[in-house]
């Protein structure tokens, strides 16, 4: 099914992820293929349900410390770099729009909300925050903010031991 947005088109399309059997959409954003739900694969270590509550997690995806972050996307996909996610927002015509922007077409930006590294959650239906693979310092990495009442898409920077909801993109 092709579907026109302001900028393209793009594609939607489904991948099923052949460590559990999810199936997640996807969809073509300019040169890019990304998951269109956010990740929800049950780790071992750095994986959370928002208020360790299960049926959070089918719905809005798990929560991931950074480092777990990097190893839950399945084979042929990945977490996306800054640099992804910045040819992601370019192509969305910066920033200050791309947040509506996905909200329109197909991303399905959820807000998952996260955990801080207190263990304490906060956020669900407000906040969505997406992991990327880089890191501005040994202690934090880059991630992308999007809150419900605003139509930006931030770049911002926190503690690698925070948990964010991941989105993968083709490799």
């Amino acid at each position: 099914m092709i579907v026109a947005i302001h900028l393209g088109a793009q594609t939607n399309n489904s991948f099923t992820d052949a460590r559990d059997s999810k199936t997640y959409k996807t969809i073509s954003i300019g040169t890019q293929t990304w998951m269109a739900e956010n990740i929800a694969y049950k780790a071992g270590n750095g994986c959370w349900a928002y208020n360790d509550n299960a049926e959070n997690a089918a719905t809005y995806g798990y929560l991931y410390w950074y480092e777990t972050a990097k190893t839950v996307c399945p084979t042929g996909w990945h977490l996306p770099s800054d640099a992804e996610w910045i040819l992601l927002v370019k192509y969305l015509q910066g920033e200050k729009v791309a947040g509506s922007k996905l909200k329109q077409n197909g991303f399905l930006p959820l807000a998952a909300g996260f955990r801080n590294t207190f263990g304490v959650y906060s956020g669900l239906t407000t906040h969505g925050m997406w992991w990327s693979s880089t890191w501005n310092s040994a202690m934090n990495a880059w991630y992308r903010l999007l809150t419900f009442e605003s139509s930006k898409f931030e770049k911002r920077s926190l503690g690698k031991m925070s948990a964010f909801s991941v989105r993968s993109v083709k490799d």
